[in-house]
């Protein structure tokens, strides 16, 4: 699952590049991540070990990104005395399980420290009336984090388990506990590299219009506008009077999708694709078909 993913991304990257210059609109698309949880968007700290200061700052900071990816939304029931246990494939949360929507998560701190080191740095000198730049040694902090997480879904489903994730942080401020910012950056590190496997990501892709046809671009000048819902009834009532035009039922297709009907711009393409033979209807026609599988993932 985890290879099928990125290679989809790849390829909806590599069509997109293909479909070339000329008028267009942009769509933006919901790709899964690594590990795909479908609609679930409440993510829940079920369990947690390490010490309690420790605790502290992981569930500080896990709530802080959880919620600056616009996707989770987060909360954390450590005090319900939740244990997530691996079962092959799947797991278990006893005495409460997740429902759906929630993804259930336990984080293991293996390691938390850092270290004092320095580094030489530029500093503006003054000698007499004149500046000078001298080379001087300054001191630096370098955190490193390992974490360990384990996820059960509302079906039992534990898409990772006990997979680490390192986290890493140089810290080289003037004032401040350096040491103690060094550690929770490098925490703060592992447990981006966890969200970011979690985490749809959004993809701009340019989709083509049909506006070789002088008597189009009036059309196609609407929908580059965002005139969606008049663009399609204008090449609706179009497409009636002149069934065998490709680029009268391809920009039908675009502006269909651009309303978000994936299904029934994918049958507008495939009809286009009929009637024409340009090479841009192929790809838009194969990047529809990417978007509905990638919808139908994030809506499992």
């Amino acid at each position: 699952m985890r290879l099928k993913i990125r290679n989809f991304v790849l390829a909806v990257f590599a069509l997109a590049l293909v479909a070339g210059c000329g008028s267009s609109i942009t769509l933006v698309m919901p790709v899964p991540s690594v590990y795909n949880f479908g609609s679930s968007k409440q993510l829940v700290l079920a369990e947690m070990t390490g010490r309690r200061s420790i605790k502290e700052e992981a569930q500080s900071e896990l709530s802080k990104l959880a919620r600056g990816t616009n996707w989770w939304q987060y909360s954390d029931k450590l005090d319900k005395g939740i244990t997530i246990k691996l079962l092959g494939d799947n797991a278990k949360s006893e005495p409460i399980a997740p429902v759906k929507g929630e993804v259930f998560i336990k984080v293991e701190i293996f390691e938390w420290n850092a270290e004092r080191g320095s580094k030489m740095v530029n500093k503006s000198v003054k000698v007499g009336k004149d500046y000078i730049t001298q080379k001087v040694r300054k001191t630096i902090y370098k955190g490193s984090a390992v974490i360990g997480i384990t996820t059960v879904d509302a079906k039992g489903r534990a898409h990772i388990a006990e997979r680490e994730y390192n986290g890493i942080s140089t810290i080289d401020k003037s004032t401040g506990d350096l040491r103690q910012m060094a550690k929770v950056a490098a925490l703060s590190n592992a447990l981006g590299n966890f969200l970011k496997d979690i985490t749809p990501t959004f993809v701009r892709q340019q989709v083509k219009l049909d506006d070789e046809a002088e008597d189009m671009k009036p059309t196609v000048e609407l929908i580059v506008k965002g005139a969606y819902a008049e663009a399609a009834s204008s090449l609706s009532s179009w497409m009636e009077r002149a069934p065998a035009r490709s680029d009268v039922v391809y920009n039908l297709a675009v502006v269909t999708e651009g309303m978000g009907d994936l299904k029934k711009a994918k049958t507008l393409y495939s009809k286009a694709l009929t009637l024409g033979s340009k090479p841009f209807y192929s790809v838009s026609l194969a990047n529809c078909a990417n978007r509905i599988s990638a919808k139908n993932a994030l809506e499992k």
